[in-house]
């Protein structure tokens, strides 16, 4: 059922509604926001996924992971609450 829901959402769904389940599929801890913590497993998962060798140019070394989310954080942690709810990430992705 789950299956079916995601798959309406993301064909049929509006614009919030799929922006929606995005925060959720990254909120792996359902707290309702992310973390640094929680966007650097992400990052690197991403990274990992292109290969041993990171498959792009130049590399991705540590400092390259802290520059993107010190840049993901100014853009969408308004606050500085050192977290991103679903609200500052719906309003970001749409502006």
């Amino acid at each position: 059922m789950d299956y079916i829901q995601t798959l309406s959402v993301l064909v049929r769904g509006s614009l919030q509604e799929k922006l929606q389940w995005i925060f959720k599929f990254y909120d792996v801890d359902d707290n309702g926001k992310l973390t640094k913590q929680t966007l650097e497993n992400i990052l690197r998962s991403l990274y990992d996924l292109l290969g041993a060798n990171n498959c792009v140019y130049p590399p991705v070394y540590e400092d390259t992971i802290e520059k993107h989310l010190d840049i993901i954080f100014k853009k969408i942690d308004p606050r500085n609450l050192g977290s991103i709810n679903a609200e500052d990430f719906i309003k970001f992705c749409l502006h």
